[in-house]
């Protein structure tokens, strides 16, 4: 499945901020410049995790062995399950560092920007995550995090940057594979809000360019669409009704690449005549 591949060059950045977040380490905080004043603003706001988390619960259970009569639902949930897999390992990291960052003091820089640090030392192991965070104006705060590994070589190298607005209720990372003697831009993450609805995106930048991965959920309507940049054929999406548990997928490699859908019961039946 493409979305998988596009989504594994974060494998490595996933897996030590992993260790980062889940070892019990110690915090501390940056000092100000000698002989400089602090700013007298109030830190920026931090994303909300919600925002920024795939909410998978319907296909949380597996469908029964016997499925003779649920062939669309089970093909959704397996490429859900696949997407779900992926996304948390990108995902949680970051979300994780910067919940992290709301129960830490940080420390204003005369710039007028904040810098939370996260620390975590194993023996001779150390690594560190730092989040810089800017007021650019009332509505805009810039991001970097940065990390350093004594076990990688990284000395503060760039993980990721971007914007958010709306007290981080929408905006937009740009991540670097350090795995990469390049360290090239690898992925894009857009989260916030429009007249469909909120959605979560990623969007490809090195391997599969241009490749996206979006949920989207508006109510109850839920969907999960990939789009390859390079065929448009080659897309598909799964959306459900999570009040009710309908749905309906369409993928070229099932059903002859017609719309399938499924009942209350998930039991495969007609689809209305429009469900895109």
């Amino acid at each position: 499945m493409n979305p998988v591949t596009s989504l594994r060059k974060l494998r490595s950045l996933a897996a030590v901020a992993t260790a980062l977040i889940l070892a019990s380490g110690c915090t501390q905080e940056l000092p100000t410049t000698p002989g400089s004043e602090p700013t007298p603003e109030t830190p920026p706001a931090l994303p909300p995790a919600e925002s920024l988390t795939f909410d998978f619960d319907f296909f949380q259970e597996p469908p029964p062995l016997e499925r003779a009569s649920k062939h669309n639902f089970f093909n959704a949930f397996v490429r859900v399950v696949v997407v779900k897999a992926v996304t948390h390992l990108v995902l949680t990291p970051p979300v994780a560092a910067f919940s992290l960052a709301l129960h830490t003091v940080p420390s204003p820089q005369p710039d007028g920007s904040y810098i939370w640090v996260y620390t975590w030392v194993h023996g001779e192991e150390e690594a560190q995550v730092r989040l810089r965070g800017k007021a650019l104006d009332a509505d805009r705060v810039e991001w970097q995090m940065r990390v350093s590994s004594t076990v990688e070589g990284w000395d503060q190298e760039l993980w990721f940057e971007g914007r958010t607005r709306d007290d981080g209720e929408s905006g937009q990372w740009t991540f670097y594979d350090l795995d990469l003697e390049e360290q090239p831009a690898a992925a894009e993450l857009e989260w916030g809000a429009d007249f469909e609805g909120e959605f979560l995106r990623f969007t490809d930048l090195y391997q599969n360019v241009d490749d996206t991965l979006e949920y989207r959920e508006n109510g109850s309507l839920m969907s999960l669409t990939f789009t390859d940049a390079s065929d448009p054929d080659l897309g598909w999406y799964v959306k459900w009704n999570d009040a009710d548990g309908t749905g309906s997928l369409r993928a070229p490699d099932y059903n002859d690449g017609e719309p399938a859908c499924w009942d209350e019961r998930q039991n495969d039946t007609d689809c209305p005549e429009v469900t895109s």
